[in-house]
């Protein structure tokens, strides 16, 4: 009897180490989680948002959308939506919504909900062009709302990733759908409420207990802005803050060599890339902007400034999108032959000043580029980079003039007044990888995603087929010549999708990483009870 008294006393001792059968989720309960962010979050509107990847993780954890797409399973998962069915044209989409979610203010989720977000979101100007395919909005009931398309869609469930926003915390602004009260407190379905933001941009989160969903574990969130690299490795060592997102290479085997840490790569959903004005006569001409990618070694740049994290690409659809063409091989590195290019076109250097002129008008190849100083561009390895451009350019006779512009300068040069020969970029996906947009002539507007002016028939008639190809085998193949026709045309030079790679403190129990919103699983995170915790509760 005592034997067994004492084997039954190791058992519960053990059970109660392990957390299995003292309550699991109430042994994680508990702990709160700082992060570190390389930007500002910006406006708190995710229709005003002026720092996308920061926002974006922030706005995961504040609102929601009807459905949002799962990388892994490549498919749409039901969020705010329950269920949806889509008629046999295609032409119409209606959603059942949940009944449960109700707004951090307490006010009941519903149809006039969505209805009003996605009438916002087709009055901006931004988004025009992908919503103007839907020709009415009908309210179903409280519950069940549709959509009517002009033409049938493939999967219409793509056009409502975006976030849910309430009609009702408006009021007097409904009628120019300027959503100024979501900028200084925004409220949405999701996990975690908003708590403040600090005048040095720290944005502090509160578990929303009356959570719909799984209630997360953790209770608290604080965004900590973290602008330079190096800090934000100090403040992660430190423990100035548990978990980092998007560690630059170069600081990845510092952080990685720390036992303290676990470190994950995920899919950066975005490429870096040269984009050429196709406006400017010169730049208009193909063969001289294949030449130029020729010209530059961009596995070299990838290995030199990025330790290899990346992939070098042959055109603007990165790996983890279902659409990814891995038989196509970028253009070879080959600078005497892209100057042979330059030849056989009539661009030669006749006056003996390093810079190549045509020779029917004397008009030289010389191009001002455009280089952000903020964000990625206050890296190192954005500015080498262009110097590198710069140097590769110079070596085929091709003068390229450098422009280190703030970010608000930046961004007007490129989306409004278009004025730039070349601009670097770095440009992030949605979660619907809708690279198409880029090379759309519909969308050579202001602000409109074409900032370059490309266009091209064949482009175009591969864009407008795959829009409403009803088979995915068919729009699988169209995007596979849409790829390879970029390649060639090269009115990018892309470079590569860098890596990106988390850390977060060994005490913090990770289970899995949205790779584009990041915290869609935190509530299966959790901080497990330390040895001393569990003393404490033996006693």
């Amino acid at each position: 009897m005592k034997r067994f008294f004492l084997a039954a006393l190791m058992l519960l001792y053990l059970f109660m180490l392990t957390g299995i059968g003292y309550g699991q989720s109430g042994d994680r309960r508990g702990g709160d989680l700082k992060y570190g962010e390389d930007e500002l979050a910006g406006s708190l509107n995710p229709y005003d948002a002026n720092a996308v990847s920061t926002s974006d993780r922030l706005f995961a954890l504040i609102y929601e959308p009807l459905v949002r797409y799962d990388v892994d399973k490549d498919d749409f998962i039901y969020v705010l939506a329950e269920t949806s069915k889509t008629s046999p044209d295609g032409k119409k989409l209606t959603f059942m919504l949940r009944t449960t979610p109700r707004w951090h203010d307490d006010k009941p989720f519903t149809a006039a909900d969505v209805k009003f977000t996605y009438e916002y979101i087709r009055s901006k100007q931004k988004y025009a062009r992908k919503y103007q395919h839907i020709t009415a909005i009908l309210e179903e009931g409280p519950s069940a709302i549709s959509f009517i398309f002009a033409a049938g869609q493939s999967d219409p469930r793509d056009f409502f990733t975006r976030w849910i926003i309430p009609k009702h915390r408006f009021g007097a602004h409904m009628e120019d759908l300027q959503p100024e009260p979501l900028k200084k407190y925004p409220i949405g379905t999701g996990p975690y409420l908003f708590g403040n933001m600090t005048i040095d941009g720290e944005i502090n989160l509160q578990l929303n207990d009356r959570y719909w969903g799984k209630t997360a574990n953790i209770l608290n969130l604080v965004m900590k802005p973290q602008p330079d690299p190096q800090s934000k490795v100090m403040a992660l060592t430190y423990d100035g803050i548990q978990l980092a997102t998007e560690i630059k290479p170069n600081y990845l085997a510092q952080v990685a060599q720390d036992k303290k840490f676990f470190t994950r790569p995920y899919s950066s959903f975005s490429f870096d890339a040269f984009a050429y004005n196709c406006r400017n006569p010169l730049l208009s001409e193909a063969v001289v902007r294949r030449a130029m990618t020729m010209a530059l070694n961009r596995k070299s740049l990838l290995d030199n400034f990025y330790f290899g994290k990346g992939q070098e690409l042959a055109g603007p659809v990165i790996d983890s999108s279902p659409f990814y063409n891995a038989e196509l091989r970028p253009l070879p590195y080959n600078p005497e032959k892209a100057k042979a290019m330059l030849d056989s076109v009539g661009f030669r250097d006749q006056d003996g000043d390093g810079i190549r002129e045509r020779i029917t008008d004397k008009a030289k190849l010389r191009f001002g580029l455009i280089v952000p100083v903020e964000k990625e561009a206050q890296s190192t390895e954005t500015g080498q980079v262009a110097n590198a451009f710069k140097e590769a350019m110079a070596r085929i006779g091709i003068a390229i003039e450098l422009e280190h512009l703030n970010r608000d300068v930046y961004d007007k040069r490129q989306f409004v007044e278009r004025k730039f020969d070349i601009i670097w970029v770095r440009w992030e996906f949605d979660t619907g990888y809708n690279v198409r947009e880029l090379f759309d002539a519909n969308e050579d507007f202001v602000n409109g995603k074409n900032f370059i002016g490309y266009r091209n028939p064949s482009i175009q008639e591969l864009i407008n087929k795959f829009i409403h190809a009803p088979d995915p085998v068919y729009k699988r193949d169209l995007m596979m010549a849409f790829q390879e026709v970029l390649r060639d045309e090269c009115p990018y030079t892309f470079l590569y999708s860098i890596n990106a790679t988390a850390a977060w403190t060994r005490r913090l129990i990770v289970t899995s990483i949205d790779p584009y919103y990041f915290f869609t699983f935190i509530p299966d995170w959790y901080f497990p009870v330390t040895s001393r915790a569990r003393t404490r509760m033996m006693d």
